[in-house]
């Protein structure tokens, strides 16, 4: 605990201690689950220019799903964590270097934007929509196993 608003959160194995608003009013050793929204995160090739209430973290671009309005990001942090963020479209493709994959990154988010779970299962993270372990990985591949490959089979 910082004091009376923020702490410091310990993950196992994640890569640094995240600094997060602290609304449950937690006390030291109380076991916490916290979640970020991925539209929070920011995104850049650069280091980020931020104050003192802000983590950042430095990843590897692994996938990268344009989504009409915004793209949506799977970085490696290490250590076996990924992380998935949205980042709106805007002029940025006009003013600076698009990210591509394999990219080193910097993600960083307000301290304020973490929320603290009160309870967590680990089925809810089959809501998450994770991208293939490798690039060019094929999600149907009973579908194509079962066409006939005279005919041309179509994935749907």
């Amino acid at each position: 605990v910082i004091d009376s608003e923020y702490c410091r959160i310990s993950v196992t194995d994640f890569p640094m201690k995240l600094l997060c608003f602290n609304d449950k009013k937690l006390n030291r050793g109380d076991l916490v689950h916290l979640s970020i929204r991925p539209e929070k995160f920011q995104i850049s090739l650069d280091p980020p220019q931020v104050g003192p209430k802000h983590n950042v973290l430095e990843a590897t671009v692994e996938d990268i799903i344009y989504q009409g309005d915004h793209t949506r990001y799977w970085v490696d942090i290490g250590n076996d964590w990924r992380i998935s963020l949205i980042r709106q479209h805007t002029r940025f493709m006009l003013d600076e270097r698009p990210i591509n994959w394999k990219d080193r990154v910097f993600i960083s988010w307000l301290a304020d934007d973490g929320f603290m779970l009160e309870r967590y299962s680990e089925a809810d993270e089959e809501l998450l929509q994770a991208p293939p372990q490798c690039v060019g990985e094929i999600e149907f591949e009973e579908d194509l196993e079962s066409s006939d490959a005279t005919d041309g089979g179509t994935l749907s």
